[in-house]
């Protein structure tokens, strides 16, 4: 492979990574308008898809910081749950008494 095919793969490793980048991004921005269990599912699923690219860019720092938001969001998502179930068996001792 020549230098200009490395540069064009690199190219589009950035560009793949930015598009992925910016659209978790723009999940944790509608998340913030409107939390909710699925869009906190949707954003650790996305931190998993950056931890798991093998971008030959993408080195340790960025590997442990997308970890730990990848913990984060999926401790976000559980607790939702949580307050969903809790939410529903509220409901439901309201309606059987």
């Amino acid at each position: 492979m020549n230098q200009r095919e490395q540069q064009s793969i690199q190219a589009s490793e950035i560009s793949n990574y930015s598009a992925l980048l910016g659209f978790t991004c723009h999940l944790m921005t509608l998340y913030a308008m409107r939390p909710c269990v699925h869009l906190a599912e949707n954003i650790n699923r996305h931190m998993n898809l950056l931890l798991d690219a093998e971008f030959t860019f993408l080195q340790g720092e960025w590997k442990g910081t997308f970890q730990q938001l990848s913990t984060q969001w999926q401790l976000i998502a559980e607790q939702h749950k949580k307050q969903q179930l809790k939410n529903n068996n509220q409901k439901q001792n309201t309606i059987f008494h």
